[in-house]
């Protein structure tokens, strides 16, 4: 009895830090940064120690407080225009302490029971955004044991991972005669399909994890075949056509044409409809890559960005980015129901087949139930309060692009398809026709802008370089701001921009 007593004071007291934490934690939220680099800062971190008697939580949170909050990206911060990571609404903490105690894993049905059925509902409310099917298909396939509408992973990454994987596996299938890419290998299914390689079609703006998948899948790098775009950053459907052509003359098999909707880069969108009636008319798999736009498919105003959607086959949709999810969850989804067979693993103790494991078509052997998150987003906010949403970061990006117009220091790289904005410092542009030993010149003072206010932390937009440009083809350094925080000011806008302005302003008078 006094041991309970002890560990009830114990716990009561560990919880009330913890809620004098949480207040410090909500004032910390509208704090900047403190101008500290990470070569300093990692000094803080080199000592590899671990206590021989635990510490007490007070110093814990002390600890947290000193080294880590103060030295992270605060994602809640309005002046913070550069992350494609949104800040999670506080309507879905509680979630996470509940997924916490849960702790379940829903690659097996054992170890997660109801969460793999609403995953699996959730797969058929977002299969039905995209594809738009009939009413008795989902009513067919949503908890359909032998059917499988997509999965859900930890990541956009994996989810092209994934959606690749399930593609070659369905080019390079079993025939009667061959067993199939799966059970044999990439070399003799290619061999027996009479292809000399396999490759990927995608713009050269397609996210660097089909390079990745490339590479995990042996089909390497250099077979991830990019294409050109045009100014804004869509594939060029002439050099598309001509690539096809080529890769039929070589005898290339062609695992996937990639679209993307929504770069990473410049939130561009390609061609959807025009891709997709390629691929049909050539006979190859379409992949969209719609980890960034495709919750538009919410909004009224802007789902016509992504008509053309459904000619996919597999699309990817990521959690953390426009559905405001905490980090680590992401959708593949599969047009045909029988897509994943292909590249289905069983084994004795799980993912056996007729089960009702997702861990049966997933890359991944455990997973956390993140799936609830994304219900609890749905049906906290609905429709109307996500489209809301939505048009406010719009509104917020039109307002940034009219003052960048409006600023001779500043230029507009290209139309924002969507809420993504690349720009650049220019001194006063009294020309737009720079010469590469002035692009040379703005390059480095725009990467010198990026880097000091990373630094200090006081507003952020981040940086890419683009080789579509207007400069083609010279490489441009752009900078690059992203509106998913409804929560950003008109106000906060002109402050980042008068920032970036001061500091270029400086960095060009010293060189």
């Amino acid at each position: 009895m006094q041991q309970e007593n002890t560990d009830t004071y114990i716990n009561s007291q560990a919880t009330r830090e913890w809620d004098m934490f949480w207040e410090y934690f909500r004032h910390w939220k509208s704090t900047p940064q403190p101008n500290y680099s990470l070569a300093d800062l990692s000094k803080d971190f080199e000592l590899l120690d671990v206590p021989e008697l635990p510490i007490e939580p007070s110093d814990y949170i002390q600890f947290i407080q000193d080294n880590i909050l103060p030295h992270t990206v605060n994602l809640h911060n309005t002046k913070y225009m550069g992350h494609m990571t949104a800040p999670v609404p506080e309507e879905l903490y509680p979630i996470a302490l509940l997924l916490l105690y849960l702790n379940q894993n829903v690659v097996k049905v054992e170890t997660s029971q109801a969460l793999t059925l609403l995953e699996r509902q959730l797969i058929g409310v977002f299969h039905q955004l995209v594809f738009e099917l009939p009413e008795a298909f989902y009513a067919k396939h949503v908890q359909n044991q032998q059917s499988c509408l997509g999965v859900g992973v930890s990541g956009g990454s994996l989810a092209n991972l994934t959606a690749l994987n399930c593609l070659l596996n369905s080019v390079l299938k079993p025939d009667g005669v061959f067993d199939g890419l799966a059970k044999r290998g990439l070399l003799e299914a290619t061999a027996h399909y009479g292809f000399k390689k396999m490759v990927l079609l995608g713009s050269h703006l397609a996210h660097y994890s089909f390079q990745k998948a490339a590479s995990v899948l042996g089909l390497g790098t250099d077979n991830f075949i990019e294409l050109p775009s045009d100014g804004d950053g869509s594939v060029q459907l002439s050099a598309l056509e001509h690539q096809i052509a080529q890769c039929k003359e070589n005898n290339f098999g062609i695992v996937a044409l990639v679209g993307v909707a929504g770069s990473t880069e410049t939130g561009s969108i390609d061609p959807l409809v025009e891709m997709g009636k390629i691929a049909q008319k050539y006979n190859i798999p379409f992949h969209i890559d719609a980890a960034w736009g495709g919750p538009l498919l919410f909004s009224h105003s802007h789902k016509e960005l992504l008509k053309g959607i459904a000619y996919a086959d597999v699309v990817t949709i990521c959690g953390h980015k426009q559905l405001y999810l905490p980090m680590g969850y992401s959708l593949c989804l599969f047009k045909d129901p029988k897509m994943a067979l292909f590249a289905e693993f069983n084994a004795n103790y799980q993912a056996r087949k007729r089960s009702w494991d997702t861990g049966k078509h997933t890359i991944e052997g455990s997973r956390p139930a993140h799936a609830l998150y994304l219900h609890a987003y749905l049906q906290l906010f609905g429709r109307r309060r996500i489209e809301a949403n939505m048009l406010k970061c719009f509104e917020l990006r039109d307002y940034f692009v009219n003052k960048v117009n409006q600023a001779p220091q500043l230029q507009l790289m290209q139309a924002a398809q969507t809420n993504i904005v690349v720009f650049r410092f220019v001194d006063v542009m009294a020309s737009s026709d720079y010469s590469k030993e002035e692009n040379d010149r703005l390059n480095g003072i725009n990467t010198s802008i990026q880097q000091q206010i990373f630094e200090q932390g006081e507003v952020f937009v981040s940086r890419t370089t683009l080789a579509h440009t207007k400069y083609k083809p010279q490489s441009i350094v752009v900078l690059r701001a992203v509106f998913i925080n409804p929560e950003i000011s008109p106000k906060d806008i002109d402050y980042v921009l008068e920032e970036i302005v001061k500091i270029g302003q400086q960095i060009n008078t010293t060189r």
